[in-house]
């Protein structure tokens, strides 16, 4: 005989039991970014090879030119970004990729090269790949990318931080900003982050010294909430005497690529000419940053190269230079 009580308890225990719900972990996740734009500018191309891209360094030269006439254009453009997890490596493994497709409506068909294909007739091999790199989780606190995968000057891993923060913090994308091959390690404790990496800009010839490589050593403190310190050691080593990256233009520390306007610290001239002197160089840089507000730091130079060093203040208006130490 079953008592009312033991009925009750049954009932009861059926409305309040929980239900959990087996949810599969998908491998594979897509986000797609796709635009379309028309502009009437003042703006046009000077080299019939490049058609106004921007090559070389950031905020380097461009290729273009201005003049009282109007250029019209239609520009199309599609972001991939595609992230695969398998499931046997239980979430600390996962392959990215990131890739463009773009073109300016009729500007070339039936060929092959990055920016084209919007001509009559299409066809046009136009797959750049932006990223592709392994990112390595052992624990929650760790991050080892290692591949073709973004090169910022930011101690966050890029993939997993919100565009304002690389823009607002950190060196604010002014000195790297870009793709590069090299792995990277990240470890987080609840206030501090450390960062790691090694990239490798240039090949050039596989037996010979001719390379251009980067180390980097970032460190970041939290004061509190919303104030924190850092410092970074970067190591930047071209013996590529011109070598390599666009070879109608050249590449290297010897021309205009080189002029970051944005870093004006280590010329009379308020310019950024790093080893105009030689063939090669190595170029040491040792900063520091204070969030929010501006960025203090010391710009260090082998003696072999310029012999000097300097002190700069940088903020988001403008730069302040001092003298030589």
């Amino acid at each position: 005989m079953i008592s009312l009580s033991s009925l009750l308890a049954q009932t009861a225990a059926d409305v309040f039991e929980e239900k959990k719900e087996k949810t599969e972990k998908k491998e594979f996740t897509f986000i797609g970014y796709y635009f379309v734009r028309s502009e009437l500018n003042n703006i046009a191309p000077t080299n019939e090879f490049l058609k106004g891209q921007v090559v070389g360094r950031i905020f380097g030269g461009n290729t273009t030119r201005t003049s009282k006439k109007t250029s019209r254009f239609t520009e199309q453009r599609f972001m991939p970004l595609i992230a695969y997890t398998p499931r046997l490596f239980d979430g600390w493994a996962t392959m990215r990729m990131s890739f463009e497709f773009d073109w300016t409506w009729g500007d070339a068909n039936y060929g092959a090269g990055g920016n084209f294909g919007g001509a009559f007739g299409a066809d046009f091999v136009n797959m750049q790949t932006q990223n592709l790199f392994i990112e390595f989780r052992p624990q929650k606190n760790v991050f080892i990318n290692v591949g073709l995968t973004r090169l910022f000057d930011n101690v966050r891993v890029p993939y997993r931080t919100f565009t304002s923060t690389l823009v607002h913090t950190g060196y604010r994308l002014a000195f790297w900003g870009s793709d590069a091959a090299g792995i990277t390690g990240h470890y987080f404790w609840p206030d501090k982050r450390l960062k790691l990496g090694f990239w490798q800009l240039y090949e050039n010839n596989v037996e010979q010294d001719d390379d251009i490589t980067l180390y980097e050593v970032d460190f970041e403190y939290d004061l509190d909430i919303v104030n924190s310190i850092g410092v970074s050691l970067w190591y930047l080593k071209d013996h590529a005497n011109g070598e390599g990256g666009v070879s109608i233009l050249g590449q290297g520390h010897k021309l205009d690529f080189a002029h970051v306007p944005v870093i004006a610290f280590c010329d009379k001239k308020g310019s950024f000419m790093i080893g105009r002197d030689g063939p090669q160089f190595a170029h040491a840089w040792l900063g520091g940053i204070v969030k929010p507000g501006a960025i203090p730091g010391v710009c260090v130079t082998p003696g072999s190269v310029h012999e000097q060093m300097r002190i700069f203040y940088f903020e988001p208006e403008g730069t302040k230079n001092f003298e030589r130490c």
